[in-house]
């Protein structure tokens, strides 16, 4: 009928000490490399500056007029007087709900 198994199963091989040298030498050597080049990559990016760059090398902070007028603004919607750690919404919003002109018939918290 049908032989479940072959009798010419290769046994298992237990790797030889200088397959487990290799493998370790090189595993070591790779790691090396990429925290040596990861190290490397880091320091060269803080020390010119660009700790802030996208993969391009480019900044991601928009400079343009409009981007600066947006940022002004929400800003002063901030109300620095309250602590973001006990009230964040307070903190965030505050300066937005004294200042925003809400139509009459609309809800106003």
């Amino acid at each position: 009928m049908f032989k479940l198994c072959s009798k010419n199963t290769k046994e298992k091989k237990t790797p030889t000490v200088f397959t487990v040298v290799i493998t370790t030498v090189l595993a070591v050597g790779v790691a090396i490399g990429l925290g040596v080049g990861l190290g490397f990559s880091l320091y060269h990016n803080i020390s010119n500056g660009n700790n802030q760059s996208n993969a391009t090398g480019s900044s991601d902070v928009c400079t343009s007029q409009t981007c600066i007028k947006l940022a002004s603004q929400i800003i002063s919607y901030m109300d620095e007087s309250v602590d973001p750690c006990q009230d964040f919404y307070q903190f965030a919003c505050n300066g937005y709900l004294g200042e925003a002109i809400i139509p009459n018939g609309k809800f106003k918290c």
